[in-house]
């Protein structure tokens, strides 16, 4: 049983392989209207539980005889997992498929082009 995790964009930072969300993808959360409640951001993990949880997947996977590989895909901004059959050496699906990965891409272009200013 092995997990490969791979970067494709060399912008993205490398923390044990898995790239943090950005502060801006996860905006803070908001309290109630009429409440004087202070509500806390949603605090990132650290590279310690990445790499717990990606240890507990890959027991999970060795179970049923399969490999799990961590792609970051830079067209879409996420990583995508496949998953591997051990035996055969051989792609058994990849999550989120690849359609969605050229979905994503797509409307990520079309939302740049919609705000993309000429000076």
């Amino acid at each position: 049983m092995r997990i490969q995790v791979q970067n494709v964009d060399a912008a993205a930072p490398d923390v044990g392989g898995v790239r943090p969300a950005r502060q801006s993808e996860h905006p803070p959360a908001v309290a109630p209207a009429g409440r004087e409640e202070v509500v806390r951001e949603q605090e990132l993990p650290d590279e310690k539980q990445i790499r717990a949880a990606l240890e507990k997947a890959e027991k999970m996977a060795g179970i049923f005889d399969r490999n799990l590989k961590f792609l970051f895909r830079k067209e879409a901004d996420v990583y995508q997992v496949e998953v591997i059959d051990a035996s055969r050496d051989e792609v058994v699906r990849k999550i989120p498929p690849d359609e969605m990965i050229r979905f994503i891409g797509r409307i990520n272009e079309m939302i740049g082009a919609l705000f993309d200013v000429s000076a």
